[in-house]
């Protein structure tokens, strides 16, 4: 189901003009029985096509803060008649417990967990780490992972060790945006070294092109540095 107050996820998804690569790519990850967690999930656009893939057989977790967006997910999941599907209406982070929401009005994409400017509304929310969620779901391993936080996504990193320790064949895909993460306070170049020590495998998601880009080196990603400039990266271990 799509937005029709959202003119910047719905809007361009209506138009057939949405990240088309990147989700193509992400549909050829998926098997039917798979298990896959999308985090940051918006109106979820990639918990819908992960939902039709993986089957009954297979568990999709959707994890949103916004209750707006999860109202939509949940009209998805009832038109679909998914069975596969759960709605976590939590923020993904570092720790679990109470938290805050700072709403944006013109893109509902854009609900932060964080927000230095002062000026945006909050609501209050509840946060939530990958590593209790999948052991509150009993899902003993992970396939495939989205996470797209508005720069959160290093706290995001910091409560899943043990989802990426117990997922070896995990694939992820992960909104890489410099000048957000620092709003958080945390380093963009580590994030990327830290997946590198969990044994990943980084490449940039060349849309235009549609075809993968292997990151030799972070340094190559520096460039990112302005707020509107961000990429689409996909992690992999190594056979």
């Amino acid at each position: 189901m799509l937005n029709q107050q959202d003119a910047i996820v719905s809007g361009t998804v209506a138009l057939g003009c949405y990240e088309p690569f990147n989700l193509e790519f992400f549909q050829s990850l998926l098997k039917p029985g798979m298990c896959v967690v999308d985090v940051g999930a918006n109106i979820g656009l990639y918990t819908a096509i992960g939902a039709a893939v993986v089957g009954p057989a297979g568990m999709v977790v959707a994890v949103e803060p916004g209750a707006e967006n999860c109202a939509f997910i949940r009209k998805t999941i009832k038109r679909n008649a998914f069975s596969c599907v759960s709605v976590v209406q939590k923020a993904a982070g570092e720790r679990c417990g109470p938290a805050a929401l700072f709403l944006c009005e013109t893109n509902k994409a854009d609900h932060r967990v964080y927000d230095i400017s002062g000026d945006r509304e909050r609501i209050e929310i509840e946060m939530i780490t990958l590593d209790f969620l999948m052991k509150e779901l009993n899902a003993v391993a992970v396939d495939v992972l989205k996470i797209d936080t508005q720069g959160f996504e290093s706290f995001v990193l910091q409560g899943m060790d043990l989802m990426l320790r117990e997922s070896p064949k995990i694939k992820i895909l992960i909104e890489y945006w410099p000048w957000g993460i620092r709003q958080t306070g945390r380093s963009p170049t580590l994030l990327l070294e830290q997946f590198l020590e969990y044994g990943f495998q980084i490449f940039e998601i060349d849309g235009d092109h549609h075809k993968l880009v292997p990151i030799n080196s972070i340094a190559s990603l520096a460039h990112l540095e302005k707020e509107r400039q961000h990429t689409n990266l996909f992690l992999e271990r190594a056979p």
